[in-house]
Parts: C-alpha cells; sequence; structure tokens
C-alpha cells in the first residue's frame, strides 16, 4: 500500500494548500493520517465548502513509469464503486509533482487500531464488522474486482453521529479478475493464501481465505500465522499450522467458520458466499451499528450492547431481562414473551448477581427420558443423580447426629455455579460455571455443555452418556447457538462473579473434558443445581449463602460454604476430626440443604425414569 496509518495525531508541520485547477478547489491539510513510500495522506478542509475529506499525496516525480500506470489503475477501479461499506472515491486531480486523491474521510481509526487498542474484538462486534466487509467483497466481485489486500489496516471506521460503519480502503493492489497474472504474489504476507504462495494466481478463494485471517485476528488478536519472520509465516501457511490460544474461549461456529475459510484445499475451502450463511453468521442481530468505539471493552462492547440499536445479544436470541427497579441491572435487550421475573443474590466474587425465579414446573412436567430407548444395562440418569444425592444426604445427616465432624481442608475450589439465569418459559435452564464452563439444560431434556476451550458436549435425554458436539448435525448446532446467546447475556448483562478458576478435578466421566449440569430444582427461597460430576449446590437466595456439595476420594462428601461476603470455606467430614462442635447458624444451612436434597430424592425416586442402580454401581 502507498500509506501506512499514523499511530495517533500526528500534526502537520505546516499547513498547506493543495489547488484543483479543473474545479478551482482549494483543500487545506490539517492532520498528517498515514504515510508511505510514495505517498502521505492528509486530512484536509476545502476551503470553499468547509468540509473535510482525505487527501492522498502521490509523489509522482520518483515513479516509474509502470508505478505511475498502477496508481492510474488504482484510480480507474476506485472512482466507480459507490458502496456504503468502500471508502468513496470524490475525485482526483494532478500537476507536475504530484498525483492527488481525494476521499471519503473516516475517522482515524482502522480496524487494525481497534485491536490493538482493545487487545482483540468481541463477537459479536467481529460479526457486525464482518458483515460490512463481506458485503464490500461482494459488491467487488460482482464487478469482477479482487482487492488482494484485505486485512484490518484496510478496514476504515467512519462515525456518523451514533453510527459506526466499516469502509474497505487502499485499492492500491486492486485488479480485474480477467487482468491477474498467474505468477504475481501481491498483498500482506500475513493473509497471502497458500495457492498465491505456490504462485498459482489470486482469485476469489484467496479473498476468502485473507478473510479468514482477518477474522482470526479480529477475535484473537493476531492474524493466525504470525511469527517472527517471513519465512516462517510462509511455511505456516503452506502446512495451515495455526491454532487457537487456549485462554481465549469462542463460540464453535465461529471456530467452524475460520477453519472453513482456512482450508489449504481451494475445492474444500468456504466461498465469500458460504460466510453470510454460516452459523455464525445467522446469529442475528438488530444492531444496525457499533456506538462509542472509545469505551469498547477488551473483551466486549458493553456500550455496544446497551445501545439502542443493539438490543439483541451475539446469539440472536433476546435473553430475559432484569425489571428497571434492580440497582443492578444494565440496560437489558428487549424482553421476550412471558419473560422471567429476577431478584439479586451474591455470588462468589461478592458481587451481586441477577437471577430468575420463574418456576421449574414447566419443565418437570416433561419426560426427560425416551421410553422406547434400551437402558436395562445401566441405571438412568436419575437414578445417578438419586445415588449422588444419597452420599450427600448420608454426609449431612451424619453431621447433624454428631457421628462425622468438619474438618477445614485447603484445596483446589470445587467446581460450582457462579451465575445461572432461566429461560425455561422458552429454551431451558443455563448457567455459567467456575471453570468458565457454559451449560444448559434444556427443555426436551438435552443437555449441552461448552468449556472456555471450546471443546462442548452434548447429552440426549434418553442418553447415558455425554457425546462430542456433531456441529453438522441442525438441530445440535441450533442448540449450541443459544448456548452461546446464555454465555453472553450471563457474561455481560448479569452482574461480576469471581475469575475463571482451576477447579478440583473429580469427573465421572474421565474422558468427558467438559462438565454439565444434569438437573435442577427450585423452591420459594432456593435452588438446587446438580453437575455431572456429582456436585449438589444449594443457593440460599433470602440469605445469600451457597452450599456446594462436591464427591470426595472417599465416600463422603466435601462441603463448601460461599458466605454472603463472598468468601468461601471448604470442609472435609471426617469422624477423626477433633474441630469443634458447629454454630446454630451452619447446623440450620445444613438442616435446609438436607430436607431440600430429601425432597428432590423422593421426587426422583417418583420419576418414571427412575432404575435402581445395579448392586456393583458405586458412586
Amino acid at each position: 500500500p502507498l500509506c501506512r496509518p499514523i499511530m495517533g495525531r500526528v500534526p502537520v508541520e505546516e499547513n498547506q494548500r493543495y489547488f484543483d485547477s479543473t474545479t478551482r478547489t482549494t483543500y487545506k491539510s490539517l492532520l498528517l493520517l498515514g504515510k508511505g513510500g510514495f505517498a502521505k495522506c492528509y486530512k484536509v478542509r476545502n476551503e470553499s465548502t468547509r468540509e473535510h475529506s482525505a487527501l492522498k499525496v502521490i509523489d509522482r516525480k520518483n515513479m516509474s513509469a509502470n508505478q505511475y500506470s498502477k496508481v492510474l489503475r488504482e484510480i480507474n477501479i476506485h472512482k466507480g464503486l459507490d458502496h456504503p461499506h468502500i471508502v468513496r472515491l470524490m475525485s482526483t486531480f494532478e500537476d507536475d509533482s504530484n498525483v492527488y486523491i481525494v476521499m471519503e474521510l473516516c475517522s482515524e481509526k482502522s480496524l487494525l487500531n481497534l485491536i490493538n487498542d482493545n487487545t482483540r474484538i468481541s463477537e459479536q462486534d467481529s460479526q457486525y464488522y464482518l458483515r460490512g466487509i463481506v458485503s464490500a467483497v461482494t459488491f467487488l466481485l460482482s464487478y469482477d474486482i479482487i482487492h488482494r489486500d484485505i486485512k484490518p489496516g484496510n478496514i476504515l471506521l467512519k462515525e456518523s453521529g451514533n453510527r459506526t460503519v466499516v469502509k474497505l480502503a487502499d485499492f492500491g493492489l486492486a485488479c480485474m479478475m480477467k487482468e491477474v497474472a498467474t505468477a504475481s504474489v501481491s498483498g500482506t504476507p500475513n493473509y497471502l493464501a497458500p495457492e498465491v504462495l505456490a504462485r498459482k494466481g489470486h482469485s476469489v478463494a484467496s479473498e476468502a481465505w485473507s478473510i479468514g485471517c482477518l477474522l482470526f485476528c479480529m477475535v484473537v488478536g493476531m492474524p493466525p500465522f504470525d511469527s517472527s519472520s517471513i519465512q516462517e509465516t510462509y511455511r505456516r501457511i503452506e502446512h495451515g499450522e495455526y491454532k487457537y490460544p487456549s485462554h481465549i474461549m469462542l463460540s464453535p461456529a465461529l471456530v467452524s467458520l475460520i477453519n472453513g475459510l482456512l482450508m489449504i484445499s481451494v475445492p474444500d475451502r468456504l466461498s465469500i458466499h458460504d460466510i453470510s450463511s454460516s452459523a455464525f453468521m445467522r446469529i442475528s442481530s438488530t444492531r444496525s451499528s457499533l456506538t462509542n468505539l472509545s469505551n469498547t471493552s477488551r473483551s466486549c462492547s458493553i456500550a455496544a450492547l446497551r445501545s439502542p440499536s443493539a438490543r439483541y445479544n451475539y446469539s440472536g436470541v433476546s435473553m430475559p431481562s432484569s425489571p428497571t427497579h434492580s440497582k443492578y441491572s444494565p440496560t437489558p435487550p428487549p424482553l421476550p414473551p412471558r419473560p422471567p421475573s429476577f431478584h439479586t443474590t451474591t455470588n462468589y466474587g461478592g458481587g451481586p448477581l441477577v437471577q430468575s425465579t420463574y418456576g421449574f414446573d414447566s419443565t418437570r412436567s416433561q419426560s426427560h427420558h425416551d421410553s422406547s430407548s434400551s437402558m436395562s444395562i445401566s441405571p438412568s440418569l436419575p437414578s445417578l443423580i438419586f445415588s449422588d444425592l444419597d452420599v450427600h444426604a448420608s454426609t449431612i445427616s451424619s453431621l447433624l447426629n454428631g457421628s462425622l465432624k468438619l474438618s477445614i481442608v485447603k484445596c483446589d475450589s470445587p467446581l460450582h455455579v457462579s451465575k445461572w439465569v432461566d429461560y425455561s418459559n422458552k429454551y431451558g435452564f443455563g448457567c455459567l460455571l467456575s471453570d468458565g464452563t457454559t451449560s444448559v439444560k434444556f427443555n426436551s431434556g438435552e443437555i449441552v455443555s461448552v468449556n472456555r476451550d471450546g471443546v462442548g458436549v452434548y447429552m440426549g435425554s434418553s442418553s447415558m452418556k455425554p457425546a462430542p458436539l456433531n456441529l453438522r448435525d441442525p438441530h445440535i448446532n441450533k442448540m449450541v447457538e443459544l448456548t452461546n446467546s446464555y454465555k453472553l447475556y450471563m457474561e455481560t448483562q448479569l452482574a461480576k462473579a469471581a475469575k475463571v478458576e482451576e477447579v478440583r478435578e473429580y469427573r465421572r466421566w474421565s474422558d468427558t473434558p467438559t462438565p454439565f449440569i444434569t438437573h435442577y430444582s427450585k423452591k420459594k427461597n432456593s435452588l438446587m443445581i446438580i453437575l455431572s460430576d456429582g456436585t449438589a449446590q444449594v443457593n440460599f437466595t433470602s440469605e445469600h449463602v451457597k452450599v456446594v456439595i462436591s464427591p470426595d476420594t472417599s465416600s463422603t462428601s466435601l462441603i463448601s460454604v460461599i458466605a454472603s461476603s463472598g468468601r468461601m470455606h471448604t470442609y472435609r467430614a471426617s469422624s477423626l476430626s477433633t474441630s469443634r462442635g458447629l454454630s446454630e447458624d451452619f447446623l440450620s444451612i445444613l438442616r435446609n440443604s438436607n430436607a431440600f436434597i430429601s425432597d428432590e430424592m423422593f421426587y426422583l425416586r417418583s420419576s418414571r425414569s427412575y432404575r435402581p442402580p445395579p448392586l456393583t454401581t458405586s458412586c
């Protein structure tokens, strides 16, 4: 490209004036926006109309005839383009020293600046930007034009009132498809397709590859094949070697789109038209613009989520909102039909947590078992839950009668629920676990869970063992999209919980890296959630206290109490403990927990899908 952006505001050394003799217009330079080997780009003011625009000043004295012809090609291609997501070329003129290109002025930010300022861009914002970029590139292709330099630095952001529009810029390498030389290698190294490096030429497919690299860069913060040397970058591109950072959780729909665009084999690669119909882009959003770019957060643009034009969350499912009188609630997304009510409790991090009080009866009335399936060789899921609760109830009963005592232990925090939201009036119950996993139990009895590394599992209503997510199944893919919607809502609209933790490992299914919710039940002032590792959590919403009862390596349980202050203490029940007796408040919490567990055991035992576990089963 002829110009590279200047970071920050760089004053012009002296106010220069550029005169267009054809239109009798004088442009006064105000700010240096960027510069390159042959050109500088200024923010200028039309001295007649006082309107601002961008002026690219290209030094023609030191250019070869071939370079000059490329500038003319850029002008000829760009001047006829009229699209809302392409920077508009307004006029051109030249003199003996320079060629001048007057263009629509965008803000001093490019997508590259935005990534650098915010580390990375949220999935929701990336989807918004990508939609404009794809629209622009599709428009170019309809005129047989390929850009050949799609990258974050060439995507400008234009603010107009409270709207932000993406604009594709810099047509210095653009050409007509019929003019593409097979052996040519043009563009920026990190965004070149493998077939271009193999000198097979640029094409529509190589544009799709560049968009895949750009999308990866937006959500991760760096290009997928970036390295310390161009040679290593080219090697990685040729072999398709890239990986997602383990500390960044991306939705399966997004990962699937990126992987499809970065296929080495051109016939296997997603086309640009495939992007718009992908699962990631079908996640609808009514937002027509992004607002307040300067306040975009490092993980999600909260300002955009709150704006009137951005009333839906990333997955396109309008999640339930909190009432306007809740002091903890940000401006919510639009209300779904029959929205649940909310109240607040306190989470592990000590902050308020918005929660729903919508009843559980509607889901209880539905069968969670397919009676036509054969399951005689193993206990049903309600039976396994019953067995876990039986151990917990036995431990608590022994504590209450004094045969067991509690001793405080120091260990990794047990897995527990940090946030939850009940949308069972439409979809199901979802929760965010302390290890970063999002899990949803749908009204159908099906369960989807996605951990912070993007690894997910699915469990059918009649299954006894979770299976890896099969995103080729449209039904499962839709549930994954809904699960991501729950995740985004809990992360952005509910109060902050404690940071994601390394949790104590205890899993029933050792080959399953992702925990998941298996059951939940609600009463007026309490909630019970049961997880796949056998953990039972009881939240007492009036007292703002949580009790987490986790399986121990012995036949008893670990009991963790999260007080209203957010402090967690974990205890082990043991007959060898020399600890003193329990306080009356602690005894009351244990009694109430045991009563809730007993009620739930009675319910599970009466379930049609309950089967007593065989004698050889141990839980």
